[in-house]
């Protein structure tokens, strides 16, 4: 019994897999993916044409996609190279699976993936993340070159996105979360990778007004737009501008309440100056291990792009601007703490929840 992407080692030579990816691969080299019909035309008297064109599918259709997550209740799959695929479930655990893209498609496979959904990655531009629907359902793609790592192999991550929100109940026991967007408080939401941040922020955002005027910045499609008064902008598709720039377009928009999808760099800046001028109600997740180590990780960002304030000041702005700090793993509020203040760049809080 064959897995189920392999291919019946009899029906097709290896000999035969190569000619028709160094065709395939000359077309995408003109950033062209070469039809079934036209290859069908040059292949070689004699060859299985069902299995060549089964070959093909995998390396260009669908398919391999379509079936494996139709199998599978996951948060994200890591496709690290032939041979290491694993996925990561809806309980936290990481499973291993069977992926039958061999070695020497590898490759060429992920490169037609980014040519379908007009990716510019190559070994200039190593990542590239954008949004994609399998199923009719949607996912977040990334793509990571192996001309920037250290693996002989390129990687792709999968990341299963929502199409409703979630009960806030469904977080664990924390309390009085609706209160903290009905009274429109400046959360920081923290966490690991697939712990749930985006999750949450889609489900508080569910209980806001209809009223409000919504900005919400992310780099891929990932948050639910709970109204009609919402305008989005997605820094991936216009790369000469970052989410810097965005934020600070976003001022000038009358927003009832700002969305920042995620902070990794100089976009802490804005974030941080937007909410000391007055903006309430601002949502936002960064990477860490927990509540306290949230705001150090704040801190030390903003000691990079915030030209030279001192740490204690930098801790100082922050604890006045952030009502409280949410972290989250494994789909579950773990703690939640209220900044009160700082003394030599530390911050002192009040833990309201801890699970």
């Amino acid at each position: 019994m064959f897995g189920i992407f392999q291919l019946p080692e009899e029906t097709i030579r290896p000999d035969f897999k190569k000619f028709m990816r160094d065709h395939i691969a000359s077309a995408l080299n003109k950033g062209v993916i070469l039809p079934w019909t036209e290859l069908s035309q040059i292949l070689p008297e004699g060859e299985d044409q069902i299995s060549a064109q089964y070959y093909y599918d995998i390396l260009i259709g669908e398919n391999i996609f379509k079936n494996l997550f139709l199998t599978k209740s996951f948060c994200e799959f890591y496709f690290h190279g032939p041979g290491k695929v694993r996925y990561l479930d809806i309980l936290g655990k990481k499973e291993a699976t069977t992926f039958e893209i061999d070695e020497e498609s590898w490759q060429l496979w992920l490169e037609i993936l980014a040519i379908k959904y007009k990716q510019n990655w190559n070994c200039e531009t190593p990542f590239v993340s954008f949004r994609a629907e399998i199923n009719g359902h949607p996912y977040r793609f990334s793509l990571l070159h192996h001309q920037a790592t250290s693996s002989p192999y390129s990687t792709l991550i999968v990341r299963n996105l929502q199409l409703t929100t979630l009960s806030l109940n469904a977080f664990g026991e924390a309390p009085h979360l609706e209160k903290l967007i009905k009274q429109k408080k400046n959360v920081l939401i923290c966490g690991g990778t697939g712990s749930g941040k985006t999750s949450l922020i889609n489900s508080l955002l569910s209980h806001c007004s209809e009223e409000e005027h919504l900005v919400v910045l992310e780099d891929t499609q990932e948050i639910i737009l709970p109204h009609t008064f919402c305008t989005r902008f997605l820094a991936h598709e216009h790369p000469s501008y970052s989410l810097e720039h965005f934020l600070t377009y976003s001022l000038r928009l009358s927003p009832d309440r700002i969305v920042l999808g995620e902070i990794r760099s100089k976009e802490v800046v804005s974030y941080l100056l937007a909410m000391n001028t007055g903006h309430k109600g601002v949502l936002t997740t960064i990477h860490s291990n927990s509540a306290l180590e949230g705001l150090y990780r704040l801190q030390m960002l903003f000691g990079l792009y915030g030209k030279g304030m001192e740490m204690s000041q930098t801790m100082n702005l922050i604890c006045q601007n952030i009502d409280c700090v949410i972290y989250i793993e494994n789909k579950k509020i773990k703690e939640i703490i209220k900044p009160l203040g700082q003394e030599n760049g530390f911050p002192f809080f009040e833990t309201l929840f801890q699970s």
